[in-house]
């Protein structure tokens, strides 16, 4: 989890600053379960975070700054893949306490302010299901892709490639940048992708201890409408199944049909694609997002988005797949 401030611009909601959960310093007698050699159950887990007019003197152990330029800022609490069975409630959200900036007391919030409950994450239930249904208020590829829907992606049924969005901030996922794939799937069509699957550290579902060596704490594909702002289908790392060579396939198709059945009895992760035909060309448009969460230093120094840990992808016609004529080797 991290919390993250965030301020409204030209071009949209952008990153302003962010902390992480492993950088929180827990409250006296409480834990930090995203310490390393700590329970990732410990109990209590209490913690406290200055946010802090930007340029403003404070001394604190926990700092996170707000925008100070006169604009509207916001501050978010994000949570990445909740346990199972785990329903957040307002109770479980953070109380805000505004502090005089001079004398440090508290004072009064201006206009009442609290953390309101989004409907974000909705799992796609099911038995031996590996899609999960996000729906994202705000993702910062997003502001920087929507100009690219002037432009002409056209439908390559042999290959479309992965590159690189940096973002001037990676605050508020630890993401250094968003690979992303984009290119036009007809419904119907079948988009597949693969790469090799970083180890990840599985807090999931939250037993044993926490420890650092994994290349990365979590990743994640979604492919996203992304003139909706939505994620039509994602797989987490925990749910994906990796072949014994360490690679990870995912094929993003209409469900309950032979290329269902036969993707997965080729090894293939399932993504349904529940678009309903249409002649909108924008809904056509398809964007294959691979996140990234705190990778370790040594896996960005060697293998972050190179050689196999690159995603490969391909779009495929239902009949041309099922015959086994295109497909990802």
């Amino acid at each position: 989890m991290s919390l993250e401030t965030s301020r409204d611009t030209a071009i949209g909601d952008w990153d302003f600053s962010a902390i992480q959960d492993h950088q929180i310093v827990p409250d006296p007698g409480s834990q930090n379960p995203f310490t390393p050699g700590v329970a990732l159950d410990a109990e209590p887990r209490s913690y406290t975070v200055d946010v802090v007019p930007n340029g403003l003197s404070w001394s604190t152990v926990n700092r996170l700054d707000l925008p100070n330029d006169g604009g509207t800022g916001r501050i978010t609490l994000r949570v990445v893949a909740p346990n199972e069975g785990v329903t957040l409630t307002e109770h479980d959200l953070p109380t805000i306490q505004a502090l005089d900036a001079i004398t440090g007391l508290p004072t009064a919030c201006p206009d009442n302010p609290a953390f309101i409950l989004p409907d974000l994450v909705d799992g796609a239930g099911g038995s031996g299901t590996s899609a999960v249904v996000e729906n994202i208020d705000s993702l910062d590829i997003e502001d920087l892709a929507l100009g690219l829907f002037r432009l002409k992606v056209r439908e390559r049924f042999w290959v479309f490639l992965f590159e690189i969005a940096y973002i001037p901030f990676d605050g508020s996922s630890a993401i250094p940048g968003y690979l992303h794939g984009m290119t036009r799937i007809t419904p119907g069509n079948v988009g597949l992708v693969k790469f090799k699957a970083p180890t990840f550290l599985n807090t999931y579902p939250g037993t044993g201890t926490f420890s650092l060596n994994a290349d990365m704490r979590y990743w994640s594909l979604c492919v996203l409408d992304l003139e909706q702002g939505e994620s039509l289908a994602c797989l987490p790392d925990y749910l994906a199944r990796i072949d014994r060579m360490g690679f990870v396939k995912i094929a993003f198709a209409p469900p309950g049909g032979a290329v269902e059945t036969t993707a997965k009895n080729r090894g293939y992760n399932f993504l349904p694609d529940l678009r309903e035909p249409t002649k909108e060309e924008s809904r056509k448009i398809m964007v294959f997002v691979y996140r990234q969460v705190l990778p370790s230093e040594a896996f960005m120094s060697a293998h972050f988005n190179q050689g196999d840990y690159l995603p490969q992808g391909r779009i495929c016609p239902p009949l041309l797949f099922l015959a086994g004529i295109c497909g990802i080797r």
